[in-house]
């Protein structure tokens, strides 16, 4: 797409202090749309992007948070509204009449779809239910089933970003982790290539993908990455778009 053969238009990216969300804005104004960048951190040096519009706003967490989005897109003439983060899925599915009425576009999955690619145990009885493998997964009340010998991952049920995130060897230390990691869930821990799947599902279902090998990672964040192609790896991607309803931009670690 280029702006010679397409309107260029105001849109609003939320999350740009994370890297998909910079990205985004970058090729969006690189296109020559008139982007308003967006984030909780006001120190986020995304914010000092080129010709961006740059707004901070409150977490999505925050219950001011649907407000402030909303005069935003009123006050800014935004006509569409892009999540560049996780958590901003949701509270943006809650607001599509509004933002629809306003004239805002938005492209979402349903509510239940954006609860099982942010809640990591929900993401799992869906996988599970559809056939999909997945690392063995138990909640803290169930540690005692944990077989011996089993490696574990502890970590919370929402999240990113690798908070929170405890590896151990022995169910006791799992049990303690529980007491203290928020909501806390535990896994299987799983060895292997890790990868980031960048997808764009068409309201219809149909899947763009494309596989990147996580080369360097920083606290939970890929920073050097390098593209590939692999039939079986592209093939259980979009089965797992599928079977979680995706739609519009995803981002899957």
């Amino acid at each position: 797409m280029s702006t010679n053969q397409h309107t260029a238009r105001r849109i609003l990216v939320t999350g740009v202090g994370a890297p998909p969300g910079f990205g985004l804005a970058r090729s969006l104004i690189r296109l020559g749309h008139k982007v308003i960048t967006a984030d909780a951190n006001r120190l986020a040096s995304e914010f000092l992007l080129p010709a961006a519009v740059p707004q901070v706003i409150p977490l999505a967490s925050d219950p001011d948070h649907p407000g402030v989005v909303a005069s935003l897109c009123r006050d800014l003439a935004v006509e569409a509204v892009v999540a560049g983060i996780e958590p901003d899925l949701e509270p943006l599915t809650q607001m599509v009449p509004q933002l629809d009425a306003d004239g805002v576009r938005l492209w979402l999955p349903d509510a239940f779809s954006v609860r099982a690619c942010t809640e990591k145990a929900l993401f799992h009885e869906v996988l599970t239910e559809h056939g999909i493998a997945t690392p063995r997964t138990w909640q803290p009340d169930d540690i005692g089933q944990v077989p011996d010998g089993t490696e574990l991952d502890v970590k919370p049920r929402h999240g990113h970003g690798a908070q929170h995130v405890h590896f151990v060897r022995r169910r006791e230390h799992a049990r303690v982790l529980c007491e203290l990691v928020p909501q806390a869930m535990v896994q299987e821990r799983i060895y292997g290539a890790e990868f980031t799947a960048d997808c764009l599902v068409d309201r219809p279902g149909r899947a763009s993908v494309i596989l990147r090998r996580r080369d360097l990672v920083k606290a939970g964040l890929s920073m050097v990455s390098t593209t590939f192609d692999d039939p079986n790896v592209r093939d259980l991607v979009v089965q797992t778009l599928s079977a979680v309803g995706a739609r519009g931009l995803c981002y899957r670690d």
